[in-house]
């Protein structure tokens, strides 16, 4: 649908500008004036609408919360915003900025759901689609309690495996340095005793500084690809998610790649069933949950979608797709027969969500001792590289 910018006047005299979603001029004007405002102008928006930063998943469980408690608690839309533009933590900058660019949209007249899409939707398609149904029903305070609860559960998923895996990275890390110590500058300091003592290196010692050199020759080049990646993967989840192509790298390997399948499957069922239960149409809501998904997961929506709109049952056609697990066709056609497709597709996100779950736990469950293991056989082969240099040098003092 095209979008409009327009200057009207309140009947206080005061100027508003804004931007709003409308099939032709006349038809925001005539908007305009149903909101009691006096239309100046409305011409085609210029440019594409803003693209400010997404928030990142426990922002945006945070402030769909608060705002969820203060709009039913009855207060004003645009006065829940101010009061969330003006309370947000002294670290959450990008919660105060979305907010007071809320604000200031509501106050010209758009809905929340207009005024997320001017600002790029930060929370996500799905999530503005929802509060526009919300909004049309009047249960704007469900709608965004709903979407708390969802960002919430999301964020304690993830919130769960970051801290599971704190303990086995800092122990990686430190003996990750030890490691280059040894190597780097230890063995290499033996090797000029022998060369000075014109013996040969023990075999085993030699092995360690072949690695030594490898790393040396090799490890600057290895840390700037892999800062590179790390860096290019930050940029394309601040820019709204990960690409498809690594969505689909991350489910081929071993051990994440089931967990990684699970969080995309909660994610965008749970997004269709908050759809459907406000009133989003089916044919409309599939495409909106494949968004929050990536890679197969995301595609097999896309084609549910389209499979939907020329007129075949979800089930059928998740069925024929094949991509998702059995359950999914079958809780969708329970859900069909019963008229009751957003509820079951709820429950069907938490049976996802409790197989992420233990994923999460039995993949930390297993990385500590194989961290454990991995690093115990490399310091174990430094360190028995050392003691057999040391025993050489002994004997040749002997």
């Amino acid at each position: 649908m095209p979008r409009f910018a327009y200057t009207a006047l309140t009947p206080a005299g005061e100027q508003v500008n804004g931007e709003m979603d409308a099939g032709s001029e006349a038809e925001a004007i005539r908007r305009l004036q149903g909101e009691g405002l006096l239309p100046i102008r409305a011409t085609p928006a210029a440019g594409a609408r803003a693209g400010r930063k997404p928030l990142g998943r426990e922002a945006r469980a945070r402030f769909l919360e608060e705002l969820a408690t203060l709009v039913e608690a009855g207060l004003p839309l645009e006065r829940a915003l101010a009061l969330l533009a003006g309370r947000a933590d002294r670290g959450a900058q990008p919660v105060r900025d979305l907010s007071r660019a809320l604000r200031d949209r509501v106050r010209a007249g758009q809905g929340l759901s207009a005024a997320l899409h001017g600002e790029g939707d930060p929370l996500g398609e799905a999530a503005a689609a929802i509060l526009a149904a919300g909004e049309a029903a009047g249960k704007l305070g469900p709608g965004l309690r709903a979407l708390a609860e969802g960002e919430r559960r999301s964020a304690e998923l993830a919130a769960s495996l970051r801290g599971a895996l704190t303990y086995p990275l800092v122990v990686l890390c430190v003996a990750a340095v030890a490691l280059l110590i040894l190597l780097g500058v230890v063995l290499p300091r033996f090797e000029l005793v022998f060369e000075a003592m014109g013996r040969p290196v023990p075999p085993l010692t030699r092995v360690m500084l072949g690695l030594s050199g490898l790393l040396a020759s090799y490890g600057p080049a290895l840390l700037l690809v892999g800062s590179g990646v790390a860096g290019w993967t930050v940029w394309r989840r601040g820019r709204g998610g990960v690409s498809d192509g690594l969505a689909a790298l991350a489910l081929r390997l071993p051990g994440i790649g089931g967990y990684v399948r699970a969080v995309l499957l909660e994610r965008s069922t749970r997004a269709l069933s908050l759809l459907l239960q406000s009133g989003v149409p089916l044919a409309e809501a599939l495409p909106l949950a494949a968004k929050a998904a990536a890679g197969p997961v995301g595609d097999a929506w896309a084609g549910a979608g389209t499979a939907v709109r020329a007129g075949r049952s979800l089930s059928d056609s998740l069925r024929a797709d094949g991509t998702l697990p059995d359950v999914a066709a079958e809780l969708a056609a329970v859900g069909e027969e019963t008229g009751r497709l957003g509820p079951c597709l709820g429950t069907l996100a938490g049976l996802f969500a409790a197989d992420a779950a233990r994923m999460a736990q039995r993949f930390t469950s297993l990385v500590a001792p194989l961290l454990t293991l991995v690093l115990g056989v490399l310091v174990g082969g430094v360190v028995l590289s050392l003691v057999s240099a040391v025993m050489e040098l002994y004997d040749l003092a002997g």
